[in-house]
């Protein structure tokens, strides 16, 4: 999962966060290393944005994780710097454990392996059996792809420990690229169907702050104009309600210009006692009108 937050900051540069979870969207097990005894955590409060490794008498947990895909800067904004980097940790000990070894290391990575940024040992801190939350502050220039490295090599005597990360989280600062106005056409239409939707309601999002919103005419179509764009493209949310279909989310990268989506509403499933709802009152005269009749015809 990606998280993007972009708020003013001094100088009028804006800070982009990517929280580096759940562990099996990002990250991958180097096999090209020695490994042991490390996983995706599935312990309750820790899956699935955890990472463990577990170590005891006679065996080790270490592992070095890598991300699936890397963090390109240049699709950040120009200018960029790694302003801090977090990382929740936690030891669960069993009673009468003997840690021999705990070595671990935090790291960002070049593209090609060098470290710009690492925290290794003690200064990556482990609550006892609760998450600390560290936090690192960097500040430095940053450009091109960047990958982030889990590293940890651990045993213990006599007993088991296990050494837990969660949420590694990565802030960056960048100066945005100049806007231009852009303008998004939007038809809905019906999936099951395939005929047009008039009267959906339709919004451009920033986060959860309307940019832009209108209603579908009865052709389907709406045009939303206005929207600040980047040249190499804004992403967006576009959200769709209307009454008898499930509402719609997704994101949507937005270009200086003409803009142009399609989308398809799923019809909600209704019961059968709200399908018939509107033809309550009419069933209560009809049969109230063949109760009467009925009772008159015995009186006959």
């Amino acid at each position: 999962m990606l998280s993007f937050e972009a708020r003013p900051l001094e100088g009028g540069r804006k800070q982009a966060t990517f929280v580096l979870a759940p562990i099996g969207d990002w990250w991958y097990l180097d096999e090209s290393r020695p490994f042991e005894n490390t996983g995706i955590c599935n312990m309750a409060g820790h899956a699935p944005n955890c990472i463990y490794y577990s170590g005891g008498w006679y065996w080790r947990g270490r592992g070095a994780w890598r991300l699936k895909n890397l963090i390109d800067t240049s699709k950040i904004g120009s200018d960029v710097r790694l302003e801090e980097v977090y990382v929740d940790a936690m030891g669960i000990y069993d009673w009468g454990c003997v840690v021999m070894r705990n070595d671990r290391s935090l790291a960002v990575l070049t593209e090609e392996g060098v470290p710009i940024w690492k925290v290794e040992g003690d200064r990556i801190l482990l609550g006892d059996r609760q998450w600390v939350r560290n936090k690192y502050v960097v500040g430095l220039p940053v450009s091109g792809r960047l990958d982030v490295e889990l590293w940890s090599d651990m045993y213990a005597l006599i007993a088991a420990f296990s050494t837990h990360y969660a949420n590694v989280t990565l802030v960056f600062s960048y100066v945005p690229s100049e806007t231009q106005p852009a303008a998004v056409r939007v038809y809905i239409y019906d999936l099951a169907t395939a005929r047009a939707v008039p009267n959906a309601r339709v919004g451009v999002l920033e986060g959860t702050t309307p940019v832009a919103e209108g209603y579908t005419g009865w052709d389907g179509w709406v045009e939303l104009k206005g929207i600040p764009a980047e040249e190499k493209g804004t992403v967006y949310a576009l959200s769709v309600a209307k009454s008898g279909y499930h509402p719609y989310l997704s994101s949507v990268t937005v270009y200086p210009g003409a803009n142009e989506f399609r989308v398809g509403l799923q019809p909600a499933q209704v019961s059968w006692w709200e399908a018939a709802k509107p033809y309550l009152p009419y069933a209560t005269v009809a049969a109230a009108a063949g109760a009467a009749a009925y009772l008159l015809a015995r009186r006959r």
